[in-house]
């Protein structure tokens, strides 16, 4: 399963192709809140760091599952450093594109 915590609509439909190509269901989510019940290890969340909440919801989603697959997509690279920190999969300059995704995809641990 792909979970997405982005309201960017041109980054919701690259996420949409990619997951229609992996026959992968993908949710879009407003809030963490919805998300910290269902979270699996073998689940990939994608967080839009450039929402307000961002890396505080990447944090939080690691903190409940630290094995989780998170890749941070973000407007420019200021985030990085605490992306680092809190060990996520990935960290994609938007535009999100498909080829990026799928290199991201391609090292995934637990997949």
């Amino acid at each position: 399963m792909i979970y997405a915590l982005t309201s960017e609509t041109d980054t919701q439909n690259v996420i949409k192709d990619y997951a229609l190509m992996l026959s992968s269901d993908v949710c879009f989510l407003k809030e963490y809140n919805q998300l910290k019940n269902m979270l699996k290890k073998e689940d990939v969340i994608i967080v839009d760091a450039d929402d307000s909440k961002g890396m505080i919801n990447a944090r939080r989603i690691k903190d409940i599952e630290s094995d989780a697959n998170v890749i941070i997509v973000a407007k420019d690279s200021k985030g990085v450093a605490e992306a680092n920190e809190i060990l996520v999969s990935g960290y994609l300059i938007k535009p999100l594109t498909f080829e990026k995704l799928n290199r991201q995809f391609a090292n995934l641990r637990n997949q």
